[in-house]
């Protein structure tokens, strides 16, 4: 399936709701035009078939507007996505659920019953490099809301797991609480504003270094791991072909920070740290 195709299916998931406004908008009129039947006085009647009149042409307004609206965001995504590949070189594909759900089956992100969308396909001075979109649905109550994670991951050694995200306020008093310490690297804002998991601090040690860590910093809302062979960095929220060449941008320059050395690194560790 190719992202084109994809994109009618979503044209024609909108052309419906247009059908839904139309039906909507003639049970609307027929309503009114009862009021109408059923009213007594030329008073009575005028009013009621400025009503239908009102209620026609506001339905007719929404409809339009709604579908001038999809149709403007259908133009502006393809554009992105031209523009996207023109620059970049890269393949997109609407989605390739198996292949992506075996390579990245152990990212938290990612859940068994989420769809994979918009899978982007390249390399990066001769490594593999793959980025998609995941969306699973969360229900509260009566209600419930798709969330949204844009992946890019980019091949690597099989180097020892880690994880890299801002910390939260809760997570950090619990862990002072229970005695629990964070891994400590060189800048001391780092240590305040992030946290970091592994399996081998040592590792974590001479992969953090100063030039890295303030990397990280710049881009705080976003989570770096390491794990099964990739360098992976996950965004909130859907992905967009206008900010994709940046993102990728952003892993290239990590990977080009990580010392040279740790290429033949052999992990010693048997037990995780700051988890």
């Amino acid at each position: 399936m190719t992202l084109e195709s994809d994109d009618r299916q979503r044209e024609r998931a909108r052309s419906k709701d247009g059908w839904r406004l139309a039906i909507i908008s003639m049970v609307a009129g027929f309503v009114a035009l009862m009021v109408v039947a059923r009213s007594s006085g030329p008073g009575a009647r005028s009013i009621a078939m400025a009503t239908v009149v009102l209620v026609v042409a506001v339905v007719a307004v929404l409809t339009i507007v709604g579908v001038s609206s999809h149709r403007r965001r259908r133009e502006r995504r393809q554009t992105s996505l031209t523009n996207f590949r023109e620059v970049t070189g890269f393949s997109v594909r609407a989605t390739d659920e198996g292949v992506v759900k075996a390579l990245f089956h152990d990212l938290p992100e990612i859940k068994s019953s989420g769809k994979i969308k918009s899978v982007i396909e390249g390399e990066i001075d001769g490594r593999r490099l793959i980025g998609f979109e995941h969306v699973h649905i969360i229900h509260t109550g009566s209600t419930a809301a798709p969330v949204y994670r844009s992946v890019f991951a980019l091949e690597t050694p099989p180097w020892p797991s880690l994880t890299v995200r801002r910390k939260s306020g809760l997570g950090a008093a619990l862990r002072r609480m229970f005695g629990s310490r964070d891994l400590q690297f060189d800048l001391p804002e780092f240590n305040r504003r992030f946290r970091v998991t592994t399996h081998d601090p040592d590792f974590a040690l001479v992969l953090l270094s100063p030039a890295l860590q303030r990397h990280i910093m710049s881009k705080p809302s976003v989570i770096w791991r390491l794990m099964n062979g990739w360098l992976v960095l996950v965004y909130p929220g859907a992905l967009r072909f206008d900010r994709a060449e940046a993102s990728i941008a952003r892993l290239r320059k990590f990977a080009e920070l990580i010392p040279p050395e740790l290429d033949a690194w052999q992990s010693s560790a048997s037990s995780p740290r700051g988890e």
